[in-house]
């Protein structure tokens, strides 16, 4: 039997205009925060509920000992994504001068995370609905690293 422990922190900031966006855990005014423990190869929590139309930062936490990353979308979105680092691998970066490793546009729901770092998603989810957050690092998807985000 699976124990899921999950907590959705709530952080409004009465003082609009006091938030510091540049820097990891200011908010802005009504946003939801959470926070996303990444470890070899797990997230915490494994369930996640965010509110529908909100700005909610999804703040992402690499306590493993190699890189991670978190891409938010439908089970497309994660077979496309795998799809992607599969080609990335397969061709070296000395034949992509230097282009080898995947990146992600700002904007992207997605993060790519070394140890010991932190990096937020920002977004506002404009449809309730389920999401998966997966890592798509090599063998780190396949061996579970996914999570549920439900959008309420």
């Amino acid at each position: 039997m699976r124990r899921i422990i999950g907590v959705l922190v709530l952080v409004p900031l009465l003082a609009a205009g006091c938030a510091d966006r540049s820097k990891p855990g200011s908010t802005g005014p009504g946003e939801s925060v959470v926070e996303v423990t990444m470890r070899d190869n797990t997230y915490n929590p494994e369930m996640i509920t965010v509110p529908n139309g909100r700005r909610v930062v999804l703040r992402f936490v690499n306590r493993g000992s190699v890189e991670h990353e978190a891409i938010i979308g439908d089970q497309a979105a994660q077979d496309d994504h795998a799809d992607e680092m599969r080609s990335a691998t397969s061709v070296s970066s000395e034949d992509m001068g230097g282009m080898g490793e995947m990146s992600h546009a700002p904007g992207d729901r997605a993060v790519t995370v070394k140890p010991g770092a932190t990096a937020e998603i920002v977004t506002i989810f404009d449809s309730a609905g389920t999401f998966i957050i997966g890592c798509h690092q090599p063998g780190h998807y396949e061996s579970g690293m996914k999570a549920s985000l439900s959008v309420a």
